[in-house]
């Protein structure tokens, strides 16, 4: 059985490049990322969505997810200014932060956290 997630509201400016800490946790104890491939931290409109209509997708596959401290489970999702790119709006998104893991006791897949994502309005469009 998952035990329920408490929500874990992010506010991001639009346009800005940003890294997020991120703690894989299962039951209280911290996940060993060591032989954890797939991850997957993504942003959508609405939780239905589909994954190719995405916002946003970080994948640790493709390096937009670092591992720092494997053992204890901890990460960090980078993101590019570039990655809003496709986004023009303001307003409240939805993310998460998905794996599936190699180890027992973990179902597959689990999604870690979640949670809303405020999108603010950036002020000065200048990127260089």
């Amino acid at each position: 059985m998952t035990p329920a997630i408490l929500p874990t509201r992010l506010d991001l400016v639009r346009g800005d490049a940003d890294d997020l800490s991120v703690a894989a946790v299962f039951q209280g104890v911290p996940v060993d990322l060591s032989s954890v491939s797939l991850m997957w931290w993504t942003v959508k409109y609405r939780h239905g969505d589909p994954d190719s209509a995405a916002v946003m997708m970080k994948t640790r596959l493709t390096g937009g997810i670092i591992v720092t401290d494997a053992v204890n489970g901890l990460a960090t999702v980078h993101i590019e200014g570039s990655d809003w790119a496709g986004y023009t709006g303001i307003g409240q998104l939805v993310w998460d932060l998905q794996i599936v893991s190699p180890a027992s006791p973990l179902p597959k897949p689990i999604t870690l956290a979640q949670g809303p994502l405020v999108v603010l309005q950036d002020v000065t469009r200048a990127s260089s």
